[in-house]
Parts: structure tokens; sequence; C-alpha cells
């Protein structure tokens, strides 16, 4: 089971033209990895919007509403995303990186609560400023879990 976004046609539409303008921009995009990763052109060819990448790999959404990660050292082996928390994060932390896709961030539920890490606020607390930045607590920025 993994977890996908019910889209209207104007919002697969929204995807597909962010992934093109992401993938036809001609300033590099690179994963320093071994060997290093065009992100640019892995994107193109997997029909996936990166929207989020931390150390192990990068979840993306396709114009479908589908989610999939992969790792860094198998970026061609994509895993469908299943974890609603985790596919909330992606799309809150890509709307930061592509503005078109503010739409995608996700209200708040009825039945969330805050999140046990920041109290609501969206950073870690008890960090100082500067790491609080750097860090991104276990709701991603929203300040609650589903």
């Amino acid at each position: 089971m993994f977890f996908a976004v019910n889209l209207t046609h104007q919002q697969s539409k929204t995807i597909e033209v962010t992934l093109e303008e992401y993938v036809s921009n001609p300033e590099p995009d690179v994963v320093n990895f071994d060997p290093p990763l065009d992100m640019r052109k892995l994107a193109g060819e997997l029909n996936l919007l990166p929207l989020l990448s931390d150390m192990g790999g990068c979840i993306g959404i396709q114009p479908t509403g589908e989610f999939f990660s992969f790792a860094w050292d198998e970026p061609y082996e994509l895993i469908p995303e299943s974890d609603i928390r985790v596919c909330n994060i992606a799309l809150f932390v890509g709307a930061k990186r592509f503005p078109l896709m503010s739409e995608f961030i996700p209200d708040r539920p009825r039945t969330a609560r805050d999140c046990d890490f920041c109290h609501g606020s969206g950073s870690v607390v008890d960090l100082q400023s500067d790491l609080a930045k750097e860090i991104r607590c276990y709701c991603g920025g929203l300040g609650w879990v589903p």
C-alpha cells in the first residue's frame, strides 16, 4: 500500500509543469554521491518531482499524485511511499523549493496532534537557533503529525 494524493486535472498539470521547469533548467543540480547524480536528468527519467532530499535519498511526487522514494545508491529503484507523515513533510518542504507546489501544502486535519518534539512550533525546541534552522523536526516543520 502506498500513499497518493487525489488530484484534479489542474493539480496534475501543476506537477507536470513544475517538473518540466525543473528538468529543463540548465543550472546543474548535482548530488555529491559516488558517482555524483544529476537530479534534473534523474527527475526527467523517473517522471518524479524531487520534493525532499536527505542523507539517505529522496522522496518525490509524480503527476499521478503517487509518492516514491529512492536511496542515493539505487536511484532507479523507486519505492512506493506509504507513510502519510513523510508525504506531508515532502509536500511542505517541496513547496518551499517549488512555489507552484504551495497549493499542495497539507491542511492540518482535525484528528492531527501537535508534534511532541516541537510542541506545534515546527522547530525543534531546546536547540540553539542556528542548529534549529538546520535540523528538521520530526513533523518536518508543519508543527503537527497525522
